[in-house]
């Protein structure tokens, strides 16, 4: 690793970086590193787990403002009384 490498490693897990993070939560550096790492990789784009509920519902909310009309149950025009098809 070159001097300038060596440089920024210091830096990193010196002040104000992973050993810092480490003394105040106390975690090991191991651990601070594997976590900001796991966190990362999760917002990689392409990278999201499921939506939350909350993320839902925002998303209804904001897809409601688009209705124009009242609910319309299409399985009222498709099935007759006995859920067969008309």
């Amino acid at each position: 690793m070159g001097s300038q490498e060596s440089r920024k490693a210091d830096r990193t897990y010196c002040k104000g970086g992973v050993a810092a993070i480490a003394q105040e939560t106390g975690e090991t550096m191991t651990r601070v590193v594997t976590k900001a790492l796991q966190e990362w990789f999760e917002r990689l784009p392409g990278r999201r787990g499921k939506a939350s509920v909350e993320e839902l519902r925002a998303i209804a909310r904001r897809a409601a403002a688009y209705v124009k009309g009242p609910y319309l149950d299409r399985a009222e025009l498709l099935y007759d009384e006995n859920g067969l098809p008309k």
